[in-house]
């Protein structure tokens, strides 16, 4: 079996002092109903930036966001001969208006003391709670 790997953009995307998640739809890559920041994987001969700025306003409307640095960078094995590697860029719109595609049922704006409320996927979870989350809002207010 051929060996693979994808590259994937994603966005911890504030608006004001809350972040923007997802809720996974059936029809969505991978894991159902788990929550998750926006994003998604590039096309080929695209830039991570471009994808970002596609795949967050394909996914959630929002096209008018800064991107502020890249918060994370992530490698998995989706399977043994798939590996998808990742950056979660830091950013911030200012608008709280979202329109869904169909990979997402719901979404919510919360706050990091809000993240137990939710079943966000697993190692989204691992990675946020190794996070200076201090350093990140003051980025946030700064910018």
């Amino acid at each position: 079996m051929k060996n693979e790997f994808f590259f994937a953009a994603k966005a911890l995307l504030f608006c004001k002092d809350k972040f923007l998640i997802v809720k996974r739809s059936e029809k969505s890559r991978g894991a159902h109903f788990y929550w998750e920041y926006p994003g998604g994987r590039l096309e080929f001969g695209e830039q991570p930036i471009e994808a970002l700025r596609r795949e967050i306003f394909e996914e959630t409307g929002i096209k008018d966001f800064s991107v502020l640095c890249i918060l994370n960078l992530w490698s998995r094995l989706k399977t043994p001969n798939t590996q998808i590697i990742g950056a979660i860029y830091l950013c911030k719109t200012s608008s709280y208006n979202v329109k869904l595609s169909e990979e997402h049922t719901e979404y919510a704006w919360i706050t990091k003391e809000e993240l137990p409320e939710y079943n966000i996927y697993p190692s989204i979870k691992d990675d946020m709670s190794s996070w200076n989350w201090e350093d990140i809002l003051k980025r946030i207010a700064e910018n």
